[in-house]
C-alpha cells in the first residue's frame, strides 16, 4: 500500500510538471525572461512546492 501511494504521488509530481510546463513556456515576465525554461525547471518548481 506504501509503494502505491508513492507512486500515485510521483505521477501526480510528473504530470502536474508537465501541465504547469505547457501552460507557463511561453509566458514572459517583466524583464523578459521566463520561469520555465525547460521540463526541468517546472520539475523543479514540483518539487519544492510539494
Amino acid at each position: 500500500e506504501l509503494i502505491t501511494t508513492l507512486y500515485i504521488g510521483f505521477l501526480g509530481l510528473i504530470f502536474s510538471s508537465y501541465f504547469v510546463y505547457l501552460a507557463e513556456k511561453d509566458a514572459v515576465n517583466d524583464s523578459g525572461e521566463t520561469e520555465f525554461g525547460s521540463y526541468a525547471d517546472a520539475l523543479w518548481w514540483g518539487v519544492v512546492s510539494i
